[in-house]
């Protein structure tokens, strides 16, 4: 019988990277972002995209797989430069910038070398 307090785990749950993806989306979540409506939708699919195609990865093979991570990188990329578009356009300032950036940095480099 399962339980809600389950304490098994889904093999993506143990990788580090998974982890600070899940940090960027809760951080991309709380930004208050105002006006540009369209711009935080589009931010959080890209970090939604993140940790999807991260999961859906875990779950391939050989290519497929770093084809699913390198998915996954560009979704962080497109992260990044979004996060620096609502910064640039004074939507949020440079604390919220940071606590977003340096996960979606760490998420990329572990990625790169996840995709190699």
């Amino acid at each position: 019988m399962h339980t809600l307090n389950d304490q098994r785990q889904f093999g993506f749950e143990r990788l580090e990277v998974w982890r600070f993806a899940m940090i960027a989306l809760r951080e991309i979540k709380a930004l208050q972002i105002g006006k540009f409506g369209d711009l935080r939708e589009q931010l959080h699919r890209a970090a939604l995209s993140i940790v999807a195609n991260l999961a859906e990865g875990v779950g391939k093979d050989g290519a497929d797989q770093r084809r699913f991570f390198a998915i996954a990188r560009g979704s962080t990329y497109e992260c990044g430069a979004l996060i620096e578009s609502a910064y640039t356009l004074e939507l949020i300032d440079a604390e919220a910038r940071m606590r977003v950036r340096s996960p979606l940095l760490s998420v990329a480099a572990m990625l790169t070398r996840l995709t190699r």
